[in-house]
């Protein structure tokens, strides 16, 4: 449940990350990728209003959740900072909450949960090491909250008692430049630093690309009537840079190429507002994807959930 009441403080309005910089001198000084967005923006944009509107009211486990903690993150969560050293276990990684949250009724309800409390650098720190997960929660104050392993939340608190982190240069260049989106995400690590795929088995990069040709990568989101996405990938070579452009048309012309296929035309519309371009090792992409797919999307969604209620119904009778 402690891991549940984590997701359910930092995840439940979307997806939230954002660059405060109170929030960034929290994360480890030897952070290899940092995340973020601003949750504020992301509620006033048509897929932030959507996806609020799936948090409904009448779910009796999220309206339990609120009336026992105080904090309804449609209306309280304001800014998420989620950073790592990159490692493939994430040891040390650690996200930073901004929002409003009621100390005491949080505790309360952490320690309903089965949650131990101890004093680290002044702070209440929350675990449960009866359900063998070492994962912690601390409200710092008011508006400022930490999850991780206890060793990172820790650490974080050793950085907030000594004045903060400084991010490596070429991280806080990379975070200065891609934070002014609303989402964005940013690594100085390759794929493979990353353990991406450290099955061997090529889940991501497509055919053609090895993995170990990612050596660094950033993307970003704007919110509004449509969702502007762009990214760049800092490649081994020239060559690389061109190969990545060159899956992407070829990924683009395989779409157009089955237009005639359901749902098909949507795409094709997305991909048709799509750029590529190179600089040297660098390949650079965006897109644009327009407000209506949003809503085919939950449409579809709900369509899927509704069937499959009714097939369960249908079940249930013949039993």
């Amino acid at each position: 449940m402690l891991r549940r009441t984590v997701l359910s403080l930092t995840l439940a309005a979307g997806w939230a990350f954002a660059s405060d910089p109170s929030l960034l001198k929290l994360v480890p000084s030897d952070a290899k990728m940092v995340a973020g967005l601003d949750c504020e923006r992301a509620k006033g944009s048509a897929l932030g209003q959507r996806i609020l509107s799936e948090m409904k009211d009448e779910d009796q486990g999220f309206q339990k959740f609120i009336e026992a903690t105080g904090f309804d993150p449609r209306r309280d969560l304001r800014e998420v900072v989620m950073a790592s050293d990159g490692s493939a276990k994430g040891e040390r990684a650690l996200v930073v909450v901004s929002g409003t949250f009621d100390q005491s009724k949080i505790n309360a309800f952490l320690r309903t949960e089965g949650a131990v409390q101890a004093i680290y650098g002044g702070v209440e720190v929350w675990n449960n090491p009866k359900k063998g997960d070492d994962g912690s929660v601390a409200i710092l104050n008011r508006s400022l909250a930490l999850f991780g392993k206890d060793a990172a939340v820790k650490a974080a608190i050793d950085r907030r008692n000594s004045g903060g982190a400084v991010l490596p240069s070429d991280l806080q260049k990379k975070v200065d430049e891609w934070s002014v989106n609303d989402a964005w995400f940013v690594s100085t690590a390759g794929f493979t630093q990353m353990g991406v795929n450290s099955d061997g088995k090529n889940k991501v990069m497509p055919v053609g690309v090895p993995l170990e040709a990612i050596q660094a990568a950033s993307a970003g989101v704007r919110f509004g009537s449509d969702l502007q996405v762009s990214a760049e990938a800092l490649t081994r070579s020239d060559k690389d840079a061109q190969a990545l452009v060159d899956v992407f048309r070829f990924v683009a012309s395989m779409v157009r190429l089955n237009a005639d296929k359901p749902n098909a035309d949507q795409l094709v519309k997305i991909f048709d507002t799509m750029q590529l371009s190179t600089s040297g090792a660098t390949m650079k992409f965006s897109l644009t994807i327009p407000e209506d797919q949003f809503e085919k999307f939950f449409q579809q969604k709900n369509n899927g959930v509704h069937m499959k209620a009714v097939r369960n119904n249908r079940s249930g009778n013949a039993l």
